[in-house]
C-alpha cells in the first residue's frame, strides 16, 4: 500500500442516457489507452454517436446465498460501526437466552431436523424483522442448504422468538438488535424464490468492438429480504436499466488498481479463499489479536481498517518465509486435525508435522532478526510502546526480607530519600492525583497486598485520610454542630459558594443555590454540608434534597395536569410554535389544541395534547401530535 503509485490512463468509451457503458476489451499491446488526456481527446475526434445492437436477451436466475456464518455477520455489522468484540460477546449472550443458535459451529448448512424445528417459527420471526410472509414460499428444504448430518447447524435464529426488536435492544443493546435482524433475514432468504433477471448483451453498430452487458431485474424475490452484495464492499452494483438505442462517446479516466485496504471484509475473503477456519474461529482469532486492552495485540483498528502494531509487525517480519505463517500450511494442519476427528488418520501425525515446521522455520527466524533491526517502520512503532514501569529492589527493614515494588504511584515518582523512608517502614505523604485527575495528598507506607490471588509489595494509604493542597478549590473550617475540622469543595455543580454561603454551611444551616443539571438545564436546589460516602470513601461536601429541585429555565413550563392531579413539566414550545398562556392552560386541563407551524414551503397544522412519552429509556411530558393537516 505504501509503495502504490497511481498511474492514470484515458480511453474513449461510449455511454447511453441510462448510464450503460460500452467499452473495448483491453490487451497489453492495444494502443487505444493513453497516459495523457490530451492524446485521448485527439482520439475522441475519431468517434461519433452510434447505435446499439442487441446481441442476446436471456432470462437467468440466482439462488439465495448460502447461510451466513459468524464472520460474515460481523463483517456486515462492522459497516454499521460495531466491533468484532461486540458482535462476539453479544451473540454469546443471545445464544444463552436461545434467541440465536450455537455460535462456535463448524457447519455451513443445517440438517433436516434443524430445518423442521425452525419451520413453524418462520412467520413469527418474519413479523419481528418486518419480512412479508408471501415471499417465504419455499417451505420445503432445498438441497443447497441441507446436509445429512450437522453437529450444531449453521448460524441461524434460535427457538426463542422475541416479541419485538425493542425487546432485543433492551436486553442486548443495538448490537443485539442488528445481529437478530441480519441473522434472521439471511435465514429467511433461503425460503424465498430465486432472483430473476434478464441479461442483455449488446455491441455498437459502427464500432462492434465496443460491448456491454446489462442485468435487468425482473423479480427480486430473495433480494427483497437479504442481499448478499452487502457483504461485498467492492461489488459494482449495476444501475439496472436497459439499453437505449443511441450512445455517445466520452473520455473515461481510469488507473491501476490500488491495493485493497485490510478491512474485516478483506480478511474474511482471504480466509474464505484459503478455506482457513470456521466463521466463529476466524472472528474469535481476529478479536483476540486486535484487543485494544491487550498490550501484546498484533493488530489495531482505525476507521474500520486494520493496522499492524509493533508486536504485529515484529511477528510478520520474524516469520517471513516461514511455514508457521503460511495459509497453505495452516490449511493443511487444519485438514489433518479434521481427519483425526473423523478417525481417518492417527493423531501422532500432528506432532510430526509441527516438528517439521519448527525445524524448517527456526533458521529462517534467526536470519530475519537482522531484518527487524533495520526496519524503520518498526523503529517508529517502538516509540509508541508503553515504557516499562520503574521498579525498586531493597531490604524492608521491619522484616529483613528483600522486596520489589513500583517506583511510581499515581503519577508520583518516589525520590531516593522517600525510597529509604519506605524501606525503613515509615509513613510518608505523597503529592499525587486521584483517578479523576484531582490533586491530592495521601499519607501511606509500604505493605504486602493481594490482587487476583497474586501477592505483591506496593504503596498503601487510607482513603479517609486524604488531604487536598491549598489550591483555592477547597475550604477548611470548623463544622459548628460537631466542632470538628472539615475540608470540602467550595463549589458544587456550576455554583461557586460565596463567603457568606460557606459560613452558613459551616454553621450546619441550609442554603438555596442556583446551578445547572448534567444536561445544562438551569435549576435551584436546597442543601447543606454533610459527611457523605462514595465507594467506601468518606468525605465532606454539599448534599442537596432532591425534593427541593426547581427548574428555572425559560424553555419549560410547570403546572398541575388536571386529569391526574400531578405536577408536570413540559417544553413551552413544539417545533416552530411557542404555546400561548391560553394554550398552556388548555393543555394542562387535558384538552386538545390546534397549532400552526412553519414548513420550508408554506405551513401546516398539528392537533394534539400533552402526553407522557419515552425517549432513550427516559420518560417526559410533552406535546403529542394526533393529527396533521397541510395549510
Amino acid at each position: 500500500m505504501k509503495n502504490y503509485v497511481k498511474k492514470p490512463y484515458f480511453e474513449v468509451r461510449y455511454k447511453d442516457a441510462n448510464g450503460n457503458v460500452f467499452k473495448r476489451n483491453f490487451q497489453d499491446d492495444d494502443t487505444f489507452r493513453f497516459e495523457h488526456k490530451s492524446d485521448a481527446n485527439n482520439d475522441l475526434l475519431n468517434y461519433k454517436p452510434d447505435n446499439v445492437v442487441i446481441d442476446s436477451n436471456v432470462t437467468k436466475t440466482t439462488e439465495p446465498p448460502s447461510l451466513i456464518n459468524l464472520m460474515g455477520l460481523a463483517d456486515l455489522l462492522s459497516k454499521k460501526g460495531f466491533t468484532t468484540s461486540q458482535v462476539k460477546d453479544t451473540y454469546q449472550k443471545m445464544y444463552e437466552a436461545e434467541y440465536v443458535s450455537y455460535p462456535r459451529t463448524e457447519d455451513t448448512k443445517v440438517d433436516q431436523k434443524d430445518f423442521d424445528e425452525l419451520l413453524p417459527l418462520v412467520d413469527s420471526i418474519a413479523n419481528v424483522v418486518g419480512v412479508d410472509h408471501s415471499l417465504l414460499t419455499h417451505r420445503t428444504a432445498r438441497k443447497k442448504y441441507i446436509t445429512a448430518k450437522a453437529d450444531h447447524g449453521a448460524n441461524r435464529p434460535g427457538i426463542n422468538v422475541p416479541t419485538s426488536l425493542d425487546e432485543l435492544e433492551k436486553k442486548f443493546g443495538k448490537c443485539g438488535k442488528e445481529i437478530y435482524i441480519t441473522l434472521a433475514k439471511a435465514y429467511l432468504a433461503i425460503l424465498c424464490e430465486d432472483y430473476v433477471y434478464e441479461q442483455q448483451k449488446a455491441h455498437l453498430a459502427n464500432n462492434p468492438d465496443f460491448k456491454s452487458v446489462s442485468n435487468l431485474p425482473k423479480k427480486l424475490n430473495y433480494k427483497l429480504v437479504f442481499n448478499e452484495q452487502d457483504l461485498d464492499s467492492d461489488s459494482n452494483k449495476s444501475n439496472h436499466q436497459g439499453f437505449l438505442s443511441t450512445v455517445t462517446p466520452y473520455i473515461y479516466e481510469g488507473s491501476n488498481p490500488a491495493p485493497a485496504k485490510p478491512t474485516l471484509s478483506f480478511l474474511r475473503k482471504f480466509l474464505k479463499k484459503n478455506n482457513i477456519g470456521t466463521g466463529a474461529t476466524q472472528l474469535t482469532t481476529i478479536t483476540d489479536i486486535s484487543n485494544p486492552k491487550d498490550p501484546t495485540a498484533l493488530l489495531k483498528v482505525k476507521n474500520n481498517v486494520y493496522e499492524l502494531t509493533f508486536n504485529g509487525l515484529a511477528s510478520a517480519l520474524l516469520t517471513q518465509g516461514c511455514q508457521i505463517s503460511s495459509p497453505h500450511v495452516t490449511k493443511q494442519l487444519l485438514e489433518y486435525m479434521k481427519e483425526v476427528k473423523l478417525f481417518k488418520i492417527e493423531f501422532e501425525k500432528i506432532p510430526t508435522l509441527m516438528t517439521t515446521i519448527v525445524k524448517h522455520d527456526m533458521p529462517i527466524i534467526r536470519q530475519n532478526i537482522n531484518v527487524i533491526k533495520n526496519n524503520s517502520t518498526l523503529q517508529k512503532l517502538a516509540l509508541d510502546l508503553p515504557k516499562p514501569a520503574e521498579r525498586v529492589n531493597g531490604i524492608y527493614s521491619p522484616t529483613g526480607e528483600e522486596i520489589n515494588f513500583s517506583r511510581i504511584f499515581s503519577g508520583h515518582r518516589f525520590t531516593d530519600e522517600e525510597i529509604q523512608q519506605l524501606l525503613a517502614g515509615q509513613t510518608i505523604k505523597v503529592n499525587c492525583k486521584s483517578k479523576k485527575g484531582t490533586a491530592i495528598i495521601v499519607p501511606g507506607k509500604l505493605s504486602e497486598k493481594t490482587y487476583q490471588n497474586k501477592k505483591f509489595w506496593g504503596f498503601s494509604f487510607d482513603v479517609n485520610k486524604t488531604e487536598f493542597p491549598d489550591d483555592g478549590t477547597r475550604t477548611t473550617g470548623i463544622f459548628k454542630p460537631t466542632g470538628q475540622k472539615v475540608t470540602f469543595k467550595n463549589s458544587w455543580s456550576s455554583h461557586k459558594f460565596t463567603d457568606s454561603e460557606l459560613q452558613t454551611l459551616l454553621n450546619g444551616e441550609t442554603i438555596t443555590i442556583e446551578c445547572t443539571s448534567k444536561k445544562g438545564t438551569p435549576l435551584s436546589v436546597e442543601g447543606k454540608l454533610s459527611q457523605q460516602k462514595y465507594k467506601d470513601k468518606t468525605f465532606w461536601g454539599f448534599a442537596y434534597d432532591k425534593n427541593t429541585i426547581k427548574f428555572i429555565d425559560n424553555n419549560h413550563f410547570t403546572g398541575i395536569y388536571t386529569p391526574n392531579g400531578k405536577e408536570i413539566r413540559f417544553k413551552n414550545s413544539w417545533s416552530t410554535h411557542k404555546f400561548t398562556e391560553s394554550e398552556k392552560d388548555k393543555l394542562l386541563a387535558g384538552q386538545k389544541i390546534r397549532i400552526k407551524l412553519k414548513a420550508k414551503k408554506g405551513s401546516w397544522y398539528a392537533t394534539g395534547g400533552l402526553k407522557e412519552q419515552e425517549y432513550k429509556g427516559k420518560t417526559f411530558w410533552g406535546f403529542y401530535v394526533e393529527k396533521k393537516e397541510w395549510a
